[in-house]
């Protein structure tokens, strides 16, 4: 028998005017998986992350949630489908409000929930910082006074906050030095485990998503071009740009991950 992927895209495509940025992706991630999304600065991977977040529109195909199809659904319909997908950011300094203490940031979706009580958001904000592993003394801080890899952490609370079952990573380590970087991983596969959450990392370092992802697929100027098991893809690479790319990327990244 068998089982339904949480995420699927069946052919689809983003496009900008008469310019198509990605077009015809079948890809699919299943419940508690993780799916790697790598290729060079326009391949379309960033639009294709944001299009499965309901932030850019599609040109064509459906994209499935659990079999329903969500293809440019807004958030209410989202919200009645119980699509539950957090989104994590590839600058975690641009993508948290500086002028807002860090628990009123981490809780912004229990805000948007329907809760009010202050008391109530800032329990919530600790337990999550707790869980991305954060001392909860820096709930009272602003985004200003943490480093790279404490706002990124932040950015993950937040993205937990409404108890996801899918994470979309846009390239959430290439801000970040090299040992923060393994630790950003490292966090990220202990929610993997630990929570069961599923998740989608766009990146363009291929022994990060190595590290993390059970599967790979490589973009080229719109175009999935790859796909299959990440072991097997690295193993036994098929496109020639795919070879490239495994080619080009520094060794030490494999030690690293």
């Amino acid at each position: 028998m068998s089982i339904t992927p949480l995420m699927q895209m069946i052919g689809l495509s983003v496009s900008f005017g008469a310019r198509t940025v990605v077009r015809g992706a079948q890809l699919e991630v299943a419940a508690g998986a993780a799916l790697g999304v790598v290729g060079e600065s326009g391949a379309g991977k960033s639009s294709l992350l944001r299009a499965l977040a309901g932030l850019t529109p599609t040109s064509g195909g459906r994209l499935l949630w659990k079999g329903s199809d969500i293809t440019n659904a807004n958030p209410a319909k989202r919200r009645r489908l119980n699509v539950r997908v957090g989104l994590v950011f590839q600058d975690p300094f641009a993508s948290l409000n500086p002028r807002l203490p860090v628990w009123s940031i981490v809780s912004e979706q229990a805000l948007v929930n329907g809760e009010r009580s202050e008391a109530r958001l800032r329990a919530l904000a600790t337990a999550a910082l707790e869980q991305v592993q954060l001392d909860p003394a820096i709930a009272a801080r602003r985004p200003s006074s943490l480093s790279g890899g404490q706002r990124q952490r932040v950015a993950i609370a937040r993205a937990l906050m409404g108890a996801p079952e899918l994470l979309l990573l846009d390239e959430p380590t290439s801000s970040l030095d090299v040992t923060v970087q393994a630790q950003v991983l490292d966090l990220l596969r202990a929610i993997r485990r630990d929570m069961g959450v599923a998740m989608i990392m766009i990146s363009h370092d291929l022994y990060a998503v190595r590290g993390l992802c059970d599967t790979l697929a490589v973009m080229r100027n719109g175009e999935v071009v790859e796909q299959g098991a990440s072991a097997d893809v690295f193993a036994r690479p098929n496109a020639d740009y795919t070879k490239q790319l495994i080619a080009a990327t520094p060794t030490i990244g494999q030690a690293t991950y």
